[in-house]
């Protein structure tokens, strides 16, 4: 995987919201399509977990981890004509309902966007690239690979004892054979490995990258959500 090399010591040139939107955009432009939110939310949560600058606060969902503040962020991003949002009608497989799926490509104004940050803060535009490249590594999985691995993602954050982790993931997730968790582990590890990000020495001091607290903004314990319990 190519890493976009940091320029350091670049003092901050945009504001925090524009950086914000063009790092989605960025993505999105990489990766072309993203198919489905739920697929959407789970990669900006593994690159949270690895250590980037996903600034959103994610909690635990039905589907893993999810992101109130990436949700507005979509849906102003839709607005701004910076992302482009397909409904696509899905057919169920035989015993289940048809529905509706919301994919992401890149809009019409998104180009524009990515150059301002490109031209403006060169440090945060290399670091808009490096997650990037993360990302359509993960866009290759399906939606329910990225909802296994960034539920193990979350898992860890908060500090689940590895030996419990198959356990606590199948008390919420049963669907997930203990063979598929481990296949999902050993790529998570692989993953962390080559491609948890490194900041450069001033990264405190250039806005819009800064994040505060665990990676998955959890202060307390798993719920019971997590072990098993009601949404």
């Amino acid at each position: 995987m190519n890493r976009a090399l940091l320029t350091l010591n670049v003092s901050p040139a945009i504001s925090v919201d524009v950086a914000k939107y063009a790092k989605l955009v960025a993505i999105v432009q990489r990766c072309g399509t993203i198919q489905s939110r739920i697929k959407m939310h789970k990669m900006l949560y593994v690159l949270k977990s690895l250590g980037y600058p996903v600034q959103e606060r994610f909690a635990y969902r039905h589907f893993g981890p999810y992101s109130d503040d990436l949700a507005a962020e979509l849906r102003s991003s839709v607005n701004a004509v910076y992302l482009q949002e397909r409904v696509i009608e899905t057919t169920g497989e035989e015993d289940e309902e048809p529905y509706r799926r919301y994919d992401y490509a890149p809009g019409r104004k998104g180009s524009e966007l990515v150059e301002r940050l490109a031209s403006s803060d060169p440090t945060l535009a290399a670091v808009a690239e490096s997650m990037a490249d993360v990302a359509e590594e993960l866009n290759e999985s399906p939606p329910t690979r990225m909802e296994l691995v960034a539920t193990l993602m979350y898992l860890q954050d908060l500090n689940v004892p590895r030996d419990l982790l198959v356990q606590v993931l199948q008390g919420s997730k049963p669907q997930f054979t203990e063979a598929e968790v481990q296949g999902a582990l050993r790529y998570i590890a692989d993953l962390r490995s080559r491609s948890a990000f490194q900041p450069p020495p001033d990264f405190s001091s250039i806005i819009g990258l800064v994040k505060e607290g665990p990676p998955s903004d959890a202060a307390q314990d798993l719920d019971e959500e997590i072990y098993g319990g009601g949404e």
